[in-house]
């Protein structure tokens, strides 16, 4: 099971996005997001889990409103992307090259990639 972390801004989040170019899957897949801060500690204290189907997927996006959830951050953080359980079937992530990010299996320590970033949008809200 890998995890996969984004680097962003300062901000509350309201609605995370992963881009899929490819889903097949025989059932839905439980998916997990998390949020850390710069020192990779998790800054939630509730468990950001929704299931994925190809029903939820809209123009290659799947998206997790989590408005309701209340996640404040102050510098920078990161973001995390699980597959919880096994399933019959494929799943590829849109991303892009020259862009790091970072991965691990379970609980190992974090690795960087040197040059593939999956596409993991945020959209925020800017405290002033």
């Amino acid at each position: 099971r890998l995890i996969i972390a984004n680097i962003t801004g300062l901000w509350l989040k309201t609605d995370i996005q992963i881009n899929i170019a490819y889903f097949e899957s025989d059932q839905p897949v439980f998916v997990r997001y998390n949020v850390y801060d710069e020192n990779w500690n998790s800054i939630i204290s509730e468990d950001l889990s929704i299931l994925m189907n190809a029903q939820k997927i809209k123009d290659s996006e799947f998206s997790f409103d989590v408005s309701d959830k209340f996640i404040w951050v102050k510098g920078k953080f990161y973001v995390s992307f699980q597959i919880l359980n096994s399933f019959k079937g494929e799943i590829a992530l849109s991303g892009t090259v020259f862009k790091p990010a970072f991965y691990r299996e379970n609980l190992a320590n974090w690795e960087k990639t040197p040059t593939i970033c999956p596409s993991l949008n945020i959209d925020v809200k800017v405290e002033k």
